[in-house]
């Protein structure tokens, strides 16, 4: 079993300890972070995570010059958005596409999908049976339920947002 003390001494003798790194959610972390952890492993890095989530937190960017900025506080995966499958363009051949999702409803993960993945995106089937559980507190009429929507958002695609939303709680 390697433990910290391993760790540390390979560092320290410019070894990298682990033959294989995965790096979980690497969209949310910065190439800086991504450059960093690939140091500990002697053979390959494995990326996993989705380029259209949100960006990493880096609070380093905020003092750099603006050149060093972008390159240090985009993602580990920025270098995805480029490729535009609807296009015909191929993904490289270390690149998997994850085409279905287990998480949105059918009726918002559409949206989701045609905005944001080429309508490429496809739902599990136990996605449209899955019962929503909402708190007590949004049948309350004391309260009040606001969204913002995003600059980045299209009006458009906005509304339709609203619209699915309110049609899910009216079904409840």
């Amino acid at each position: 079993m390697i433990t910290d003390v391993d760790i540390m001494a390979d560092l320290e003798q410019g070894k990298a300890p682990f033959t294989m790194v995965y790096i979980d959610e690497a969209g949310l972390i910065s190439r800086t972070t991504c450059a960093a952890l690939s140091l500990l492993a002697s053979r390959r890095v494995v990326l996993v995570g989705d380029s259209k989530q949100l960006s990493p937190i880096c609070r380093i960017s905020r003092i750099l010059p603006p050149d060093k900025k972008k390159w240090t506080a985009s993602s580990g995966l920025t270098h995805l958005d480029s490729i535009n499958q609807s296009t015909g363009e191929l993904l490289p051949a270390n690149v998997l596409f994850l085409k279905s999702q287990h998480r949105m409803h059918p009726e918002i993960g559409d949206d989701v999908s045609q905005y944001m993945y080429d309508n490429q995106l496809e739902h599990a089937d136990e996605n449209d049976k899955r019962k929503f559980a909402l708190r007590s507190e949004l049948f309350d009429p004391s309260r009040a339920i606001t969204w913002r929507r995003n600059s980045n958002c299209p009006l458009k695609v906005w509304k339709r947002i609203i619209s699915v939303m309110i049609s899910v709680l009216k079904k409840l």
